[in-house]
């Protein structure tokens, strides 16, 4: 036998072939403390970024609770807006029917596109048309009314004013 292998078999030497296969498998220190220290850092990256898009997820979530609670109220007011506007609609209707109605039927068509302003105005002016025409039909009777009746009825029927039906009730009241 060669002398390497007596010494190996006596045991000299195997120290220095398992120190060398060690030392081929080992990595220094320095090495393996800055790789751990790496990766301890990105781990710690990873559980705040993790962390981050957890509390970003909740605060979409939130956000979006008070979107709906906006979008309910808003359905809420539209709701009672959409109200209104029928019981606005309606008035007008109503409005509009009862100014036509005082006035004759064959005027009736020709006024029915006028706004309702206008509708109104055109109405108050034939009313004042028709009181100035009764004042007058009776020279000396205050007011051209033959009596404090005929001028109450007058103005409970919209065809004179206030104003008028006070200066004729006191001119009544004021005759001997």
């Amino acid at each position: 036998m060669s002398d390497e292998v007596k010494d190996l078999k006596k045991g000299e030497g195997s120290a220095d072939v398992t120190k060398d296969v060690k030392n081929e498998n080992m990595i220094p220190y320095e090495r393996f403390a800055e790789v751990n220290e790496r990766m301890k850092k990105a781990e710690a990256q990873l559980q705040k970024l993790l962390k981050e898009a957890e509390e970003a997820k909740k605060k979409e979530l939130e956000e979006q609770g008070k979107f709906k609670e906006l979008v309910e109220k808003q359905n809420q007011e539209l709701t009672v807006l959409r109200q209104k506007a029928e019981e606005l609609e309606r008035y007008y209707s109503t409005r509009r029917e009862a100014l036509l109605s005082k006035l004759p039927e064959d005027q009736r068509e020709i006024y029915k596109e006028l706004s309702l302003d206008n509708l109104e105005k055109h109405v108050e002016m034939l009313g004042k048309a028709k009181t100035t025409t009764t004042n007058t039909t009776t020279p000396g009777l205050p007011g051209g009314y033959k009596s404090i009746i005929e001028a109450a009825k007058a103005f409970t029927e919209g065809k004179i004013k206030r104003e008028e039906y006070e200066q004729i009730r006191q001119a009544f009241s004021s005759r001997p």
